[in-house]
């Protein structure tokens, strides 16, 4: 299944011209592609891992810029995941 979104950074891709405005406008020249939490079972112990990774700064710069900082201000989940 393909949805058809680019993702903003990738150059092989990628929308050049997404690319170019993030960089000249925004200074960010990072992939724009994140997971903010993954959660997995340890294959041997089964011991449930959660990692949490904050947004990198070029995120945040960006978020602020067109007033999505709620964002920032607690972790959101738009998937639930199970144990």
């Amino acid at each position: 299944m393909k949805i058809d979104c680019d993702i903003v950074g990738d150059y092989k891709y990628g929308d050049l011209f997404h690319n170019r405005v993030f960089e000249n406008e925004f200074d960010c020249k990072n992939l724009f592609l994140h997971a903010y939490s993954l959660q997995y079972s340890h294959p041997i112990t089964l011991e449930i891992i959660n990692l949490i990774a904050p947004f990198p700064n070029d995120w945040i710069k960006v978020l602020k810029i067109f007033d999505l900082g709620f964002y920032l201000k607690k972790p959101f989940s738009i998937f639930k995941l199970s144990a």
